[in-house]
């Protein structure tokens, strides 16, 4: 079959296509299984042998076989197309295939386009601000490809190109700019796709001892917060409650499955309250990590019969909640019978020693309140450690740490201590969340990364209820009363950030542009677009006047680029003199006598003359003006419009 007429492929611009397409694909390493970075990079890689070697396209009866069995790996590797990671993995992965098959410019251009959407594509996996740039980059790149591609004769220098694509990204921000302000928002951000294939570190719905150690070597935010009155509270009393683990199966603790709460303002109060903004990082679950304890649950949020505060649906985006806590609070001392039995159950192989120990503990103590502080003084007199790196543990790890190891971290204390409770017959559970966090003077909030995650523990107590103790302070009470630095002998495992002020300074400052960020980009919704538009009285109340001031902003921005190069275009007059040069040479050329690129103008002139003697006056007349006004010294005003008038009567 005849195909149309097709541009010259150059290997220079294919060059710049794998360079852009490379960019692209190269961060769904850190997303996606490492095999299908390594797999399109290594498709590129080939087509880059082909394009310097010169050898022919992979046959089609070679390529669809193979398309075939990477479209299986996906299957295989995800058990679905479908989402964001399985559809991300087959586009990247066709997209590679399509590298290999190009023969013509049409294949090369279609690559290119693809390579934009894949740019598009990374933006759902990552929304931090320091990924933009290196997006910006890529697209940049891609456009410098797409000038190459469509320079069909191959003479325009890449100095030139580049500066054509600066203007072309100069000339679509101010419409991207309209659009992103004015366009109606989607009640659901293209990012909330599901995130199955999509780890982050985050707290979860389980706790074994070493879990909460993990978080910590993790500098990745949390949550941000800000409070009301522009005050956090005392830095002891920054507990952010997160799931109840209450379930124990020997060595790990989980959630159970309870009904909602029926009451959960029956919390008695016995100070003031926080009332604070919580901006809550992604996590793909359902917690919310509210200052402990939170009086209501806000809207889209529930609270459960363990005080917890969970969000309608998977935290799949920037979530912002307005929420009013009590630092100074009582639990109700009747909670139900199946939370209760819960808080007691112990299995019955479970930590033998610990027992015997709660049993020689529980003797000497009068009182449940006696019963506590004896388990504390245990942990506080007996040499244990504080550390992020215990020894491993073997055997039954309640009873191996208790009485053997004594290393651990916030995880083994609760944990142990919750047992010991138990085993004396008292109501108690794990609490898990964050303690403490960084407060950023520039923009007035706390910021609680992972790694300020924490364990801590409950019992319940006659006349009281639940009662919150942290068998951390028995042991470190620098991590309560200061921060982790302080609790820790050995800190090499903690983030760099937070192990040196200098940089834990700076890298709050960068936080500082994220929070706006999040606030502003990625956390702009169409309640946020609402509030900012009916603020400039450009409410989107209905579709007419949407599309009224879609049209009138990007008409605003045309209107500017043309004021832009209208000024432009007249601060760059032509020079009447040249004008008036070409003019004569022009003249000239429609009678057979056109000057060559090389051709100076006395030696044009001289060839004219010697074709046609009869013009000898004339063109040495203009001639010779145009070298003294174009070579001499300031022409005069009125030496210019003669000059201009002997060409506009020049008649060859």
């Amino acid at each position: 079959m005849k195909t149309g007429y097709q541009p010259p492929l150059r290997r220079q611009a294919l060059r710049a296509l794998l360079t852009g397409l490379a960019l692209a694909g190269s961060p769904f390493l850190f997303h996606l299984p490492v095999w299908i970075g390594l797999f399109f990079l290594g498709q590129l890689l080939l087509l880059a042998a082909r394009t310097h070697l010169r050898f022919k396209p992979l046959p089609k009866r070679i390529l669809l076989p193979a398309a075939m069995l990477g479209l299986g790996a996906v299957w295989l590797q995800f058990h679905t197309l479908l989402g964001l990671g399985a559809g991300s993995a087959l586009l990247l992965i066709m997209l590679g295939f399509k590298t290999l098959e190009i023969r013509s410019h049409r294949d090369a251009m279609l690559a290119l386009f693809l390579g934009y959407f894949v740019v598009i594509t990374g933006f759902l996996f990552n929304q931090s601000l320091h990924y933009l740039p290196y997006l910006l980059v890529t697209a940049f790149v891609l456009t410098v490809a797409l000038h190459q591609l469509n320079d069909l004769r191959g003479n325009q220098p890449l100095r030139q190109q580049i500066g054509s694509t600066l203007f072309m990204f100069a000339l679509a921000i101010p419409v991207m700019l309209v659009l992103f302000v004015v366009f109606p928002r989607l009640s659901s951000p293209l990012w909330a796709l599901p995130q199955a294939s999509q780890a982050r570190a985050g707290m979860s719905n389980s706790m074994a001892p070493g879990d909460i150690a993990q978080l910590l070597r993790s500098s990745e935010p949390a949550f941000r917060v800000s409070f009301a009155d522009g005050e956090p509270p005392p830095k002891h009393l920054r507990y952010w409650r997160g799931p109840v683990l209450s379930r124990f199966d020997g060595r790990r603790w989980s959630r159970a499955r309870l009904p909602k709460a029926a009451t959960p303002t029956a919390i008695d109060i016995h100070g003031g309250t926080q009332q604070y903004t919580l901006t809550l990082e992604p996590h793909h679950r359902h917690w919310i990590f509210p200052l402990d304890m939170p009086v209501k649950a806000p809207d889209g949020t529930v609270l459960t019969a363990e005080y917890e505060l969970s969000s309608d649906k998977p935290v799949n985006e920037i979530m912002q909640l307005q929420i009013v806590s009590a630092t100074d609070y009582q639990l109700p001392d009747s909670p139900d019978t199946p939370t209760l039995h819960l808080a007691l159950d112990l299995p019955n192989h479970a930590a033998p020693r610990t027992r015997q120990l709660a049993r020689q503990l529980r003797a000497k103590a009068g009182t449940t309140e006696d019963y506590v502080r004896q388990v504390l003084d245990y942990f506080r007199h007996e040499p244990f450690r504080y550390t992020l790196q215990p020894q491993p543990l073997s055997g039954d790890p309640t009873d191996d740490f208790l009485l053997n190891t004594r290393e651990g971290f916030c995880e083994h204390y609760a944990s142990s201590f919750v047992v010991l409770m138990r085993a004396a017959g008292i109501p108690a559970r794990v609490v898990t969340g964050y303690l403490g966090g960084d407060w950023n003077n520039t923009a007035n909030y706390l910021l609680v990364r992972q790694s300020d995650a924490h364990a801590w523990a409950e019992v319940w107590l006659e006349d009281r209820g639940w009662v919150r103790v942290d068998p951390t302070s028995a042991i470190a009470p620098e991590r309560i009363e200061n921060n982790i630095l302080d609790a820790l002998d050995d800190t090499r495992a903690l983030p760099i950030m937070t192990r040196f002020s200098f940089l834990n300074r700076l890298a709050l400052q960068w936080d500082t542009l994220n929070y706006y960020w999040t606030l502003w980009v990625v956390g702009y919704d169409s309640d946020r677009q609402n509030r900012l538009l009916d603020r400039l009285g450009l409410g989107l109340q209905s579709w007419g006047k949407t599309l009224f001031s879609l049209l009138l902003g990007i008409l605003l921005v045309v209107l500017v680029w043309a004021f832009v190069f209208a000024l432009r275009q007249w601060r760059q007059r032509p020079d009447p003199v040249a004008a008036g040069y070409q003019q004569f040479t022009r003249k000239l050329a429609r009678k057979g006598l056109p000057r060559q690129p090389h051709e100076a103008p006395l030696h044009y002139a001289e060839r004219v003359i010697e074709s046609r003697p009869d013009l000898r006056n004339a063109v040495r007349t203009i001639i010779n003006s145009y070298a003294r006004l174009r070579y001499g010294r300031q022409p005069h005003p009125e030496a210019i419009t003669r000059f201009q008038e002997t060409v506009k009567n020049f008649r060859p």
